[in-house]
C-alpha cells in the first residue's frame, strides 16, 4: 500500500556436490532510496531467525546461523519499509551473498564477492475511493492500483437526475472518466 512496501527474497544453494557452498558469509540487501527500512528479518532453513543490521538503505544479515550456506540451505528474507515521500511508484532492490568458498568439503579460504546475486522491484499500490453523492445509484472503479496503471471510474445516475460531475481529488464533468494512477491515494465523489 502507499503506507508500506515489503521487499522479499530467497537465496538457495543448489550445488550438486555435498558440503559445497559459502562459509563465513553474509547477505547484503540494497533497498531503493525511495524507501525507509523499518525492520528486516531472515529465516535460514525454515527455522533460524536472524535480524538484519540496517545502515541507511543497506541491510546486512550475518552471524552464526547465516554464515555457512551449503548444499540445500535456503535463506528467505523480508524487509519492511515505508515510502519516504519521493513520489515514485517503483522501488528497485538487489541482494548479494558473499563469503569464502567451500568446495566438496574443502575450505579453500578463497573469498567470493557476490557469489549469489539477484535484483527485483516492487510497485507501490495506491487506493481509489469512489463515493456516491446526491442522485447517484451506483459507482465503480474503486480499489487498489499500481502507480501508472489505467483507472476508469463511472457512475450510474438515479431516475429523475442528470449527471453533474466528479469532485474531490479529481474534478471533471466526464461521467466515465479514465486516468493514470498517480503516486498517491485518490478520493472522488460522483454528483448528479
Amino acid at each position: 500500500s502507499s503506507e508500506s512496501v515489503t521487499v522479499k527474497g530467497d537465496i538457495k544453494n543448489v550445488s550438486t556436490q555435498a558440503n559445497t557452498g559459502i562459509y563465513d558469509g553474509e547477505l547484503v540487501v540494497n533497498i531503493d532510496p525511495g524507501l525507509t527500512v523499518k525492520s528486516a528479518t531472515a529465516i535460514v532453513d525454515g527455522n533460524k531467525s536472524i535480524t538484519g543490521v540496517v545502515l541507511g538503505n543497506t541491510v546486512t544479515f550475518s552471524g552464526e546461523a547465516i554464515k555457512n550456506i551449503m548444499k540445500g540451505n535456503t535463506i528467505t528474507y523480508t524487509v519492511e519499509c515505508t515510502p519516504n515521500g519521493t513520489g515514485t511508484g517503483r522501488y528497485d532492490n538487489s541482494d548479494s551473498f558473499s563469503g569464502k568458498l567451500r568446495a566438496d568439503g574443502v575450505d579453500t579460504r578463497y573469498w567470493i564477492n557476490d557469489a549469489c546475486t539477484s535484483s527485483s522491484y516492487a510497485l507501490a499500490k495506491y487506493k481509489v475511493t469512489v463515493n456516491k453523492g446526491t442522485g447517484i445509484k451506483n459507482v465503480s472503479g474503486g480499489g487498489e492500483y499500481t502507480y501508472g496503471q489505467k483507472v476508469t471510474i463511472n457512475a450510474e445516475v438515479l431516475p429523475g437526475y442528470h449527471w453533474k460531475d466528479w469532485t474531490g481529488d479529481l474534478n471533471t464533468q466526464i461521467q466515465k472518466y479514465s486516468f493514470d494512477m498517480p503516486a498517491k491515494d485518490i478520493t472522488v465523489t460522483a454528483n448528479a
